[in-house]
C-alpha cells in the first residue's frame, strides 16, 4: 500500500481526443506501469495491456467501451488503380458469429427465474435437464440458488418469467402512446426446418431500448395468404396493447408477394426492405439470364497487353467444353455468360463436395493443412453465399484445377474465365457490404 500511495498519476494526453479511449476514465503513471481509476481511485497494474482497465469498467461500472473494428480491408494500393482491378479485391474481415443474445435483450438481473428462462431460450437446456444433471445441480447449489427438483416446477417458474416480462413490454407500449407516439411495425416470414411456417413481428421505436423490441414468432395455420398473415399481425398488436389502425404508423417487410399484399391491406404505410431489393437485383442479373441480344449486361476489366491487336479487341476464348465467352468492343459480358459460368463454378464444387476420396485429394493441394477447407453452394434464398462460393474457388483455384487433372476430368477454366470471376467476386463484395451496413442495428436508412 505504500508503494501505491507515493505513485504520481497524470492524465494520458496521448489519447485525450479519443472518447472511445479506456484512459477517458483512468489516470497512468510515467512509466506506464499503473493505471488508477477516477471513480473509484482503485490501483492497477497495467503491464503494457489495458485489459483489466476494461474487466473493470464492465464489472465495476457498467461501462461498455466500443470496440474498433473495420468490415473491410483492402490491398496496399493506390485508390486510382483500385477500380476492379482483376488482382485488387475488398476481403472481408473476419467477424465473431453473432449469438442470439445479440438480438434478444433482457435487463441484467441475477434471481433464479432470469436464469432458468435464459438457460432455457438462448441455450436450448430441456426442463428435465435441471432435475437429472447433477452436475448443474452442484452449481447451482454453489451460487446459493434453490433449484427445483420437477420439470414442472421450473416450466411454471419460466412461465411466471414470460409473463411478467409481457406485462413490462405492455407497459413501454402504453408510456409511448400515452406520450402521443406511434411506433413501426417490421415482419417476416420463416419456414423451419421441419417445414413449419412462422411470422415473426418486431415493433420499433426510439422510445424502446435498444430502438426495438422483439414480440416473438406465431405459427401460420394453414395457407400462408397475405389475409392469414394481416390476421395473425393484428392479433400479436392487440395482444400487447397496439392497434393497427391508431398506434403503427408504418411496416418493413421483404418485396415478397405475399408481403407486398399485405401492405396493400394495411391502413398505415408499406416500406419495402432495401436489402432485399438488393438481393432481388442480384438475382435478376446473374440468376435470372436473358437470351436476347443486344448490350445486356457487365462490364469486365481486361488486362492490358500492348500485343493486341484491333481483330483481338472482343474477348473470344473456349475451353475444352466448348464454353465460349463473347464481348461487344466496349467489353460488355451478356448476363448469359456469368450465368452459364456460375453453374459451371457450382457444378465443380459440388462434384468435389460428393465425394470424400475427391476431397481428400484436394486439401492434399493446400498450401496450409492445420484444418480442411469446405467448399460452399450458393442458395438464392441467401445470395451473399454466392460471393463466397466464387471468393473460396478464386482462393484455391489451383488446388481445384489440380484436383480435377488427378481425377482426369476434362472440365477446366481459362485466364479469361478467372478475370471474369474476379470481378464479379469484387462487384459482389462491394455489394455485400453494402448490404450489412444497411442490416446493422444502429442504421437508420
Amino acid at each position: 500500500m505504500d508503494e501505491k500511495n507515493k505513485l504520481e498519476f497524470k492524465e494520458y494526453t496521448r489519447c485525450a481526443a479519443d472518447k472511445s479511449s479506456v484512459w477517458q476514465h483512468f489516470l497512468r503513471t510515467s512509466d506506464g506501469l499503473h493505471a488508477q481509476c477516477k471513480m473509484c481511485k482503485k490501483v492497477f497494474k497495467t503491464s503494457g495491456t489495458t485489459s483489466s482497465l476494461h474487466n473493470h469498467l464492465r464489472l465495476v461500472h457498467s461501462i461498455q467501451l466500443a470496440k474498433k473494428t473495420s468490415n473491410y480491408s483492402l490491398p496496399s494500393t493506390s485508390q486510382k488503380d483500385m477500380s476492379f482491378d482483376s488482382d485488387v479485391m475488398m476481403t472481408p474481415a473476419t467477424k465473431k458469429a453473432k449469438t442470439i443474445n445479440y438480438f434478444f435483450h433482457v435487463k441484467e438481473e441475477d434471481d433464479l427465474d432470469t436464469i432458468l428462462a435464459k438457460m432455457t431460450a438462448v441455450d436450448g437446456v430441456p426442463f428435465k435437464i435441471f432435475c437429472s444433471s447433477e452436475s448443474m445441480r452442484k452449481l447451482f447449489v454453489k451460487a446459493a440458488y434453490n433449484l427445483p427438483k420437477s420439470p414442472n416446477t421450473i416450466k411454471k417458474r419460466i412461465l411466471n418469467k414470460i409473463e411478467l416480462l409481457k406485462r413490462e413490454v405492455k407497459k413501454e407500449h402504453n408510456d409511448i402512446k400515452t406520450a402521443g407516439k406511434q411506433l413501426a411495425v417490421s415482419l417476416d416470414e420463416w419456414t423451419s426446418a421441419r417445414n413449419r411456417r412462422y411470422v415473426n413481428v418486431n415493433v420499433h421505436s426510439p422510445e424502446l431500448s435498444e430502438g426495438f423490441r422483439n414480440l416473438g414468432l406465431t405459427k401460420i395455420s394453414g395457407s400462408g395468404t397475405a389475409e392469414n398473415c394481416y390476421n395473425i399481425l393484428k392479433e400479436k398488436l392487440v395482444y400487447y396493447g397496439l392497434s393497427i389502425q391508431n398506434d403503427i404508423s408504418c411496416i418493413i417487410s421483404d418485396g415478397a408477394s405475399v408481403m407486398c399484399a399485405l401492405g396493400r391491406m394495411v391502413p398505415s404505410y408499406h416500406q419495402l426492405c432495401l436489402a432485399h431489393g438488393i438481393q432481388c437485383a442480384v438475382l435478376d442479373v446473374l440468376y435470372k439470364a436473358d437470351n436476347t441480344e443486344g448490350n445486356t449486361g457487365i462490364t469486365v476489366n481486361r488486362p492490358c497487353d500492348s500485343s493486341d491487336s484491333e481483330d483481338e479487341s472482343d474477348i473470344e476464348n473456349e475451353d475444352e467444353n466448348g464454353f465460349v465467352i463473347e464481348a461487344d468492343p466496349s467489353g460488355v459480358i451478356p448476363k448469359l455468360v456469368y450465368k452459364e459460368l456460375i453453374t459451371k463454378v457450382r457444378k465443380i464444387e459440388k462434384f468435389l463436395k460428393g465425394s470424400p476420396t475427391r476431397m481428400d485429394i484436394f486439401n492434399s493441394y493446400l498450401e496450409f493443412k492445420s484444418k480442411d477447407t469446405t467448399l460452399i453452394l450458393d442458395c438464392k434464398t441467401r445470395w451473399s453465399s454466392l460471393a463466397d462460393m466464387i471468393a473460396i474457388f478464386l482462393e484455391f483455384k489451383d488446388a481445384i484445377q489440380k484436383t480435377l487433372f488427378d481425377l482426369k476430368e476434362k472440365t477446366t477454366f481459362s485466364d479469361t474465365e478467372i478475370l471474369i470471376l474476379k470481378d464479379l467476386s469484387s462487384s459482389l463484395n462491394f455489394i455485400k457490404a453494402t448490404v450489412e451496413e444497411l442490416c446493422e442495428r444502429k442504421s437508420n436508412y
